[in-house]
């Protein structure tokens, strides 16, 4: 009886661990600004949102710039993505990661990166928002 427990608790949580170390495909698409915004607005909102998450802001050029984000300690880890942006469109790019287990050949990566993708693309249209609103 309790080989039998230890088994059903065991495989009741297999799926939660697989899903942990779940592999995807990288997000690599546009975030679109539903207002009407101008390019300096919508760049200023992306690098806020970044900031915001806790991403590094560097190497700004007109309307991009790059950031990363990092982690030291037990599990070390960094992804770096290029981010573009006009009036209507924030574009934001796989650059490079460590610890990510990206692999090149099918474009897969950790879950936790589309995660972070999925944050900035849905915070950056409130940035540009609040940014339009103040001024």
């Amino acid at each position: 009886m309790r080989k039998l427990s230890l088994l059903l608790c065991l495989l009741s949580v297999l799926p939660f661990a697989a899903h942990a170390r779940a592999r995807t495909d990288a997000i690599q698409s546009p975030a679109e600004i539903p207002i009407a915004a101008k390019a300096a607005q919508v760049n200023l909102a992306a690098q806020l949102a970044a900031q915001s998450r806790g991403w590094v802001v560097e190497n700004r050029k007109g309307n991009s710039f790059e950031a990363v984000y990092a982690q030291e300690g037990r599990r070390s880890f960094s992804a770096h993505i290029g981010v573009t942006s006009s009036a209507k469109a924030v574009t934001i790019k796989y650059v490079s990661s460590e610890g990510l287990d990206y692999d090149e050949a099918d474009g897969t990566i950790s879950a936790n990166y589309n995660k972070w993708m999925n944050f900035l693309e849905r915070d950056i249209p409130t940035f540009v928002d609040w940014i339009v609103a103040a001024q």
